[in-house]
């Protein structure tokens, strides 16, 4: 009997999934010279701008708005300006209960962030270029993440995400569709 024929999945649907060991992101947030360059570099400019931020970042934003210090900026801006000031303290606050406690939270905040970007990447094979300044996480209607992204030269398009912490790691996982024009527009 000759094989059978094996039936193609019908669409253009891809799952990507990352996970990220929490130390890892809390040693780059420990070393300044790593530091900032990691940062900025997860969290892209779009995201700088979104109204609800984590509650870490949120208490270290009201921190300084309260100081007067972050008048016109925007509060996660602000919150990672408070983080790497924080981090940079010299000892004996380097070893200062908030700061090891804001480092280990803002560690969580960024694995998980990085764990997703990764994850969207892998979910969106054919971009292959696509990076992580083309991608903006922000929190959806429902106030779980949601992602869009932007490839060049392309319509912005969105992902499904779901982020997760437990223990040691932070992991992530996307489900993206391959775009093609004129479909699923209304």
């Amino acid at each position: 009997m000759p094989p059978r024929p094996v039936v193609k999945f019908p669409h253009s649907i891809f799952v990507g999934t990352d996970v990220c060991r929490i130390a890892r992101v809390r040693r780059i947030l420990e070393t300044a010279e790593k530091r900032e360059p990691f940062v900025r570099r997860v969290l892209g400019r779009g995201e700088e701008e979104r109204a609800r931020i984590d509650p870490i970042l949120g208490r270290l934003a009201e921190e300084e708005k309260r100081k007067g210090e972050g008048e016109g900026v925007s509060c996660l801006a602000v919150a990672v300006a408070s983080l790497l000031r924080l981090a940079r303290r010299p000892s004996p606050a380097a070893s200062s209960p908030e700061r090891l406690q804001l480092l280990d939270q803002a560690a969580v905040h960024m694995a998980g962030r990085f764990a997703a970007k990764e994850a969207i990447i892998k979910a969106h094979p054919h971009l292959p270029k696509l990076s992580f300044d083309q991608i903006r996480i922000r929190a959806g209607p429902d106030g779980a993440p949601a992602a869009v992204v932007t490839p060049d030269g392309r319509e912005p398009q969105q992902a499904r995400l779901s982020i997760s912490h437990d223990g040691d790691y932070a992991t992530a996982v996307c489900l993206g569709f391959e775009h093609i024009p004129g479909e699923g527009e209304e």
